[in-house]
């Protein structure tokens, strides 16, 4: 008790019958090929230690080799970061090796305990709130992360410039990385866009006539329309734009999977998607020709786009002596 075969182990092992010493019938001896290994097991209350952790509960005991998950319970004063969870994956290791001392590991992906912030009270000037529209808990205490803290102006004829967002930082400071703290005006601002599969410049409040510099994750692009409508006309538009801030709320931005249309000196079938696509989605095919009757004298003629994007051939002419000599090969062949 208090042992069993590792995780993915068989339950059964060939025996091969040995001969003894002894020489009356039925004398020889069973063996196994293969010695099983029967492991300490890990209990519902083995793990290791967190750091300002006060304990971990599982839901199930373990053997070696079991991954099982755990609920990491920090201590009173600390918390796991912003957003992350309490359930970790945790696996049963052989502990001393006696009976159920095993002991649930979780390696480099340990969760972490971290001090917590305050929020601080209301003051003349601005209200704070959780961003996500949580209600503040007893003695407003929130974990670290950032940009999860939102300020409003106290006065709501007035709009907020500046850093609209507080960090609980690693230091248990709450504030921001700007320069200049933000204030409450009488001018017209915006609010940074929502972007899809992407990121803004700033989550700022941008007064009139300010811009923000909105991007796509990697791999993924805006539509033709957008890039059309918010763009330089160049092929960076697909990925990059800037957004002028005139007063009112910004639109959406969504980046779609895909590529990016190749760079290529001819003609492409099919043409990029205008609306609600990237340019090319994800595995489509595309068929290259050439124009001014020159031919492809590097890469292919069809490629697919691929997470690296797609690989576009290249255009030229054939010289007269190539010609001369591929038109010559047949009759040297005679």
């Amino acid at each position: 008790d208090g042992f069993a075969l590792a995780v993915d182990a068989p339950t059964t092992y060939d025996l091969a019958c040995q001969a003894t010493d002894a020489t009356e019938a039925f004398s020889g001896q069973y063996t196994l090929v293969e010695i099983p290994a029967c492991l300490p097991k890990c209990g519902k209350d083995s793990s290791e230690l967190i750091p300002n952790g006060q304990a971990t509960v599982f839901t199930a005991m373990g053997v070696f080799g079991e991954t099982v998950k755990g609920t990491v319970v920090c201590k009173e004063g600390f918390s796991h970061n912003y957003g992350e969870t309490d359930e970790h994956d945790h696996v049963c290791s052989t502990g001393d090796g006696t009976a159920d001392s095993g002991i649930f590991t979780c390696g480099d992906s340990c969760p972490k305990c971290n001090a917590v912030c305050t929020i601080p009270e209301d003051d003349e000037t601005f209200s704070y709130s959780r961003a996500d529209n949580e209600p503040i808990g007893e003695g407003r205490k929130i974990p670290q992360g950032n940009n999860h803290i939102e300020l409003t102006c106290k006065n709501d004829t007035l709009n907020l410039v500046g850093a609209r967002f507080y960090s609980c930082k690693d230091d248990v400071v709450v504030g921001h990385n700007d320069e200049q703290d933000p204030t409450c005006e009488d001018t017209p601002i915006c609010e940074h866009p929502i972007v899809i599969e992407g990121y803004t410049s700033t989550f700022n409040n941008l007064i009139a006539g300010e811009k923000y510099e909105v991007s796509c994750n990697p791999a993924h692009w805006f539509d033709a329309k957008t890039a059309r409508d918010f763009g330089d006309q160049t092929s960076a538009s697909f990925h990059t734009v800037a957004i002028e801030c005139e007063g009112g709320e910004l639109p959406e931005f969504v980046c779609y999977k895909g590529c990016q249309a190749p760079d290529f000196a001819g003609s492409t079938y099919p043409d990029i998607n205008d609306v609600g696509k990237a340019p090319y989605e994800m595995n489509a095919e595309l068929t290259f020709s050439c124009l001014d009757n020159e031919q492809i004298v590097e890469g292919a003629a069809k490629a697919t786009c691929e997470p690296g994007g797609i690989a576009s051939p290249v255009c030229g002419a054939c010289s007269l002596a190539a010609t001369l000599v591929l038109a010559l090969i047949p009759i040297f062949l005679l």
